[in-house]
């Protein structure tokens, strides 16, 4: 214990003993000649009122005494939740991070608190509360890189770094030197704020106002919370993705109205000095405007869509959220832990949901990369057979219950130059769309070879799409419109990713079906890349 801390406990039970002092030596002046009548019995009554009358003041002025020096008592599990829900409510992340330096230090009453934020640039320095005040970091300095050895020791370890391990343990030794800036600050505890493997980002808290040590529930709650806070901090980073990616389709939409006004401003200055005849001039104004017409309400089709989109894309993305959070709170209860197959089974939902969590995502990026031009494709000698055993236990999770898949796979397959990743996204888009749309019956894979290119097909007995819409499903946010359909939600970005994905890869990609009979989803990719650079051209 330092000076300090013995400076501040001694003026503490000083106030105290004056107070309860100055307390007894009033009652003993009033009650001194009264109590002598009673004799040795009524003065050990008197001493037992004394020891008594000690206990409530010290009840009553210690909560005071910790309020004053910042020693506040807390339960871990349900300080962890109420923290934890408190952050959930957050939509924005600077409005996250306030709420977490607030949370974080009315409970443990750090003298500094700070939260670094994984970016492209690194880890930067993103708000501060300080003596209880929280400042926001305008410049945002970058701390740490994203390739430094304590953010891959954190990684590995997935565990806080306490400052005074930093000298007294030697597995600390290979990050002591990138621990700088955190000795430099004062900093006291580095609790990292996990997403599975990944860090993205880290909350630093500095010594006690209390000069206190930080206990073991402190360690424990600091763990867990830099667990949920990782993910609730992910959730607002999507949110705001999802909000730039609509700023920016509104933004391209308005450009492209305005030029077309233009353009329709143009045509008819141009038509009136060119034109002698009025009439003809009036009707080919007409037919300008009634193209512009069209073009408006094409945009504001693709308008509509887009909001569809963002709305769908939301629910999408909020519905494997809350099955995470609702069956990892259920997986906190002991009696559930004690279970075996409950928590396999609460463990393989949430494993499920993650991944149907992260193919939306890769969905919504590939998107976004094929709108601004940076798409690329990873051209290798790809190994059908493996691909397609790969596909198999993929496929096999998405089955259910009253439905079965086979697999038509001609034999002595060749291997072939494409992008290995982007092929398994088409293959497994079109049986999740064969799952979704096939309440009970078969699904059939095929492969086989048909000259120089490779024709892949996935066949249901499902619900079957009308002939009016067969050429529109593979346009982007589009979905068929049937109540079955409504059930079962979706993006509508699916079948048009692979209809990019396929043409790109120098393949061609069609639909066959019958209502109430099924579909076939037939693709072509040509066996060597000379082929797929010749077609895509």
């Amino acid at each position: 214990m330092d000076i300090e801390t013995v400076l501040h406990k001694t003026a503490a039970w000083i106030i105290l003993s004056a107070s309860m002092g100055a307390g007894i030596f009033v009652v003993l002046l009033v009650s001194y000649e009264w109590i002598k009548r009673f004799g040795v019995f009524g003065e050990t009554l008197f001493l037992l009122g004394v020891v008594y009358f000690f206990y409530l003041c010290r009840k009553t002025i210690q909560p005071t005494i910790d309020r004053f020096f910042r020693r506040k008592k807390y339960e871990y599990q349900e300080t962890l939740v109420k923290i934890t829900e408190e952050a959930a409510r957050s939509i924005y992340t600077d409005e996250l991070i306030e709420k977490v330096c607030k949370c974080v230090y009315n409970v443990l009453y750090p003298r500094k608190l700070c939260v670094l934020l994984n970016t492209e640039r690194g880890f930067v320095l993103t708000g501060c509360i300080e003596h209880g005040e929280y400042k926001k970091t305008a410049e945002r300095p970058v701390v740490l890189s994203l390739e430094d050895p304590l953010v891959e020791w954190v990684k590995k370890h997935k565990r806080v770094i306490q400052r005074d391990q930093l000298d007294k343990d030697p597995s600390y030794q290979k990050i002591k030197k990138s621990a700088k800036w955190f000795i430099e600050n004062d900093a006291e505890m580095l609790v990292p704020l996990l997403l599975k493997d990944n860090v993205v980002g880290f909350l630093v808290l500095g010594k006690k106002e209390s000069l206190k040590k930080y206990t073991f529930d402190d360690l424990r709650l600091l763990e867990n919370l830099g667990r949920n806070i990782g993910s609730v901090l992910n959730n607002t980073l999507l949110h705001e993705k999802i909000i730039e990616r609509e700023r920016g389709l509104r933004k391209k939409i308005e450009s492209e109205v305005q030029k077309r006004t233009k353009e329709l401003q143009e045509s008819k200055l141009a038509l009136l000095n060119m034109m002698e005849d009025v009439d003809e001039a009036n009707k080919k104004l007409l037919e300008a405007q009634e193209k512009l017409q069209r073009s408006y309400e094409e945009l504001k089709r693709v308008d509509e869509k887009k909001d569809e989109f963002i709305s769908i894309a939301a629910h999408e993305l909020k519905t494997p959220i809350t099955a995470i959070h609702g069956f990892s709170q259920l997986l906190q209860n002991d009696k559930i832990i004690e279970n075996k197959e409950m928590r396999k089974k609460f463990l393989k939902i949430i494993d499920k949901e993650t991944k149907r969590l992260g193919n939306l995502v890769t969905d919504i990026l590939d998107l976004s990369r094929i709108d601004l031009g940076t798409i690329k494709f990873n051209y290798q000698k790809v190994d059908l057979y493996e691909v397609l055993e790969s596909i198999k236990r993929e496929a096999n999770v998405l089955i259910r219950e009253g439905l079965e898949i086979n697999y038509e796979i001609e034999k002595g397959l060749p291997k072939i130059i494409t992008d290995r990743e982007r092929l398994v996204q088409i293959l497994l888009n079109l049986i999740n769309n064969a799952v979704k749309y096939t309440p009970k019956g078969k699904i059939t894979v095929g492969v086989k070879k048909e000259g120089a290119f490779i024709h892949f097909y996935v066949k249901d007995t499902g619900i079957g799409i009308a002939k009016a819409q067969r050429e529109k499903i593979f346009e982007r946010f589009y979905q068929i419109d049937s109540s079955y359909t409504r059930k079962k939600g979706g993006t509508g970005l699916g079948l048009s990713l692979c209809k990019e994905f396929v043409e790109r890869l120098g393949g061609r990609i069609w639909v066959e079906s019958k209502l109430r009979k099924g579909s076939t989803f037939h693709f072509t990719l040509p066996v060597n890349k000379n082929e797929n650079l010749n077609k895509t051209k």
